[in-house]
């Protein structure tokens, strides 16, 4: 990815972060003088990794390991390391810089830039994302809580994507340490990944034959719906995480691959489409996180 690609987004953070170190307002001052800066590391695993409803044929699933640093004035910055447990290989490291900041007692702010590294063989339709942007408005009036997020994921060709989500918290224990949070979430974007994620199946499973892949429906749809009520238990430095998610993908992509084989004398040209066999797929994650000064 190219560097002129990132410079308006370090501008974009160092400004939200200039400009809420200049705010006079007396309330957010002494919220902010609350705050101090600390770590957290984790350790998750996640049952197989899926993309806007989406995955490989295989199973991907990841043990992740993570390590973060959050600063007072609501900048962020989070590595990790992620190992496909039914292969046996480290299969992405990611590096994610955040900004997250409390607008009101009901409304927040958050932005995340991801930069992933894939192993070259990685089946996982993510590793054709190579980075994202993404920002988003959390509104919590008390009832419900509504997320609205926009992005762009960066491949040979830029996605936009969105996402909606409603949700709601609720205590499970008088102390409040254990909690579910039930979330109905719908996604939608472009699909010009599905593009560059066939071209490297093509490329695996038919190495002696040069390939050429091309989505047809990549204009912006919804995606999938999804499903989840993570479960967690917290205390100060401790919080232990159960998420299961059901997504339902929706607006199958047909791709259509041209396939070109050299002989001596010849070639020989073949066209193939493929429409996605769409399904619903579960999937979940449990973790531990401990946060410490």
């Amino acid at each position: 990815m190219k560097l002129n690609i990132y410079l308006p987004i370090i501008c974009l953070l160092f400004f939200c972060s200039k400009f809420v170190s200049a705010q006079t307002d007396s309330t957010e001052t002494d919220i902010s003088s609350k705050k101090t800066p600390y770590f957290k590391a984790s350790l998750n695993f996640l049952t197989n990794n899926v993309y806007q409803g989406r995955t490989d044929s295989v199973k991907v699933p990841y043990l992740t390991a993570s390590f973060a640093y959050y600063l007072k004035n609501g900048l962020n910055i989070n590595v990790s390391e992620s190992f496909q447990t039914n292969t046996s290989k480290f299969d992405n490291f990611a590096v994610d810089l955040g900004y997250d900041h409390d607008l009101s007692d009901e409304w927040a702010l958050t932005v995340d830039l991801n930069k992933s590294f894939y192993n070259k063989n990685s089946t996982s339709i993510r590793s054709a994302v190579l980075a994202d942007l993404d920002a988003e408005i959390i509104y919590d009036p008390g009832f419900l809580t509504f997320n609205l997020s926009a992005g762009l994921a960066f491949a040979s060709k830029t996605d936009y994507t969105t996402a909606l989500s409603v949700s709601h918290w609720f205590a499970l224990d008088k102390a409040e340490h254990l909690s579910i949070v039930p979330q109905f979430m719908v996604n939608a974007g472009t699909q010009n990944f599905y593009t560059d994620y066939r071209k490297k199946t093509g490329k695996r499973k038919l190495i002696a034959i040069t390939n050429y892949t091309v989505a047809n429906n990549t204009g912006f749809a919804i995606l999938d719906y999804e499903i989840d009520a993570p479960i967690t238990w917290a205390n100060k430095s401790w919080s232990f995480f159960l998420d299961p998610v059901f997504a339902i993908p929706v607006h199958p992509i047909t791709t259509t691959t041209t396939s070109t084989v050299s002989y001596l004398d010849k070639t020989k040209n073949t066209t193939k489409t493929n429409t996605e066999n769409l399904k619903g797929v579960f999937y979940a994650s449990v973790g531990i996180d401990f946060k410490f000064k």
